[in-house]
């Protein structure tokens, strides 16, 4: 049985899963991150976001260089591990439109959704979604609830009159003279 032979530069391909274990770090770090973030030390050394990393580089203490070393002697991939597809359910949403005009805007690889529906308006799409399940077994609505509890709880509006201000009359003194002027409005 022979070992198939992976190009180099697939390790540092997104589709690579191999992880490892970063002693430095004392996490488990994408190994296509790491050699991504070597090549970012070489260009962007003052990056604030990976000076950890950049450390290590720097004290050659980072397993992912040595790892890089090695795939470099032997002139292909040692460290690959190819991602396993995600399903990403599109075959469950594809009857609800957002989710298809989405989609066909991106420009899925899948093919495309129906666009029947990009043409209607809202109120056509409103009346062919399927109803809620109902919140509670009870039957009782909770906005209802509560749209009927702020209806009763209405206060009335506080008077719109201007009250002037008398001459010699402290802060404190307006502050209360209008607080009882307005509860004499109310009453």
């Amino acid at each position: 049985m022979t070992k198939e032979i992976i190009p180099f530069s697939m390790s540092a391909g997104g589709d690579n899963s191999f992880h490892i274990n970063c002693k430095d770090l004392e996490q488990q770090k994408s190994y296509a991150a790491c050699i991504h973030i070597e090549k970012l030390s070489k260009t962007d050394p003052d990056s604030l976001l990976y000076q950890d990393c950049f450390n290590a580089i720097n004290r050659r203490s980072c397993e992912a260089l040595k790892m890089r070393t090695e795939e470099k002697e032997a002139g292909c991939s040692l460290y690959y591990k190819k991602r396993r597809g995600v399903d990403v359910g599109h075959s469950k949403l594809k009857d609800d439109p957002s989710y298809a005009i989405g989609w066909n805007k991106a420009g899925g690889k899948l093919p495309a959704l129906p666009q029947k529906q990009l043409g209607q308006k809202p109120s056509e799409l409103a009346t062919k979604r399927k109803p809620k399940a109902e919140a509670a077994s009870t039957g009782i609505d909770f906005a209802d609830v509560v749209n009927v509890m702020t209806a009763e709880a209405k206060a009335p509006p506080a008077p719109k009159t201007q009250t002037k201000t008398i001459p010699g009359e402290s802060m404190i003194d307006r502050a209360k003279r209008i607080m009882n002027e307005r509860k004499e409005a109310t009453v």
